[in-house]
């Protein structure tokens, strides 16, 4: 939960009114279609009370995703015996995810706010499944002698996240095809 002040206390009904609102605008209609006021009008509640507790709308997004109003599906990575099948079975729920309407464009605001809030970026790629799941998974492949120690979990995940936003910022594609070969580029060099 982001802090307000010191010894400015929180209504619970008027967070979670700011929080539902923010959602809400955001997925009808993106980023730059939402602002305080719009927040404030939705929710019921003045501008000041927003502005006491977040200093950003994009503060009040890096909550949304916390409290999982934004990105709410989840999105496991697999823990069979084969780490390329796992990741590409991953990559392409996400792929699928990002091909219902709407989703995409969700994913670009959510883009968007990251550029002044960037810790929004971690938590998007935990609620995408890339921010513990597939580092997660590299080191059971690495401790089941499946995937070379030297490669790194974190930038294995990092490689995978970043093909997710660039395929949502350029509309596509989104196949299971593309999600296969995304993998099998970045995975199959480290494999033993």
């Amino acid at each position: 939960m982001v802090q307000g002040r010191p010894g400015v206390s929180r209504s619970e009904t008027a967070r979670q009114a700011i929080l539902h609102a923010t959602a809400a605008l955001i997925e009808t209609r993106g980023y730059d279609g939402v602002s305080i006021e719009r927040i404030a009008q939705q929710a019921g509640v003045g501008k000041q009370t927003i502005y006491r507790w977040y200093k950003s709308k994009s503060a009040i997004i890096a909550e949304c995703l916390v409290e999982e109003l934004l990105f709410a599906d989840e999105f496991p990575v697999p823990q069979t015996d084969d780490l390329v099948d796992d990741l590409t079975t991953w990559l392409a729920g996400v792929f699928a995810f990002l091909q219902i309407d709407g989703n995409i464009q969700l994913l670009r605001s959510v883009l968007s706010a990251a550029l002044e809030t960037p810790e929004i970026v971690a938590q998007m790629g935990d609620r995408l499944g890339g921010g513990t799941g597939v580092p997660s998974r590299v080191e059971l492949a690495q401790r089941c002698a499946a995937l070379s120690p030297d490669v790194s979990g974190e930038l294995i995940s990092q490689s995978l996240f970043g093909m997710i936003v660039v395929r949502a910022i350029a509309g596509g594609p989104f196949s299971d095809d593309d999600a296969a070969a995304t993998v099998r580029l970045i995975v199959a060099p480290h494999l033993n």
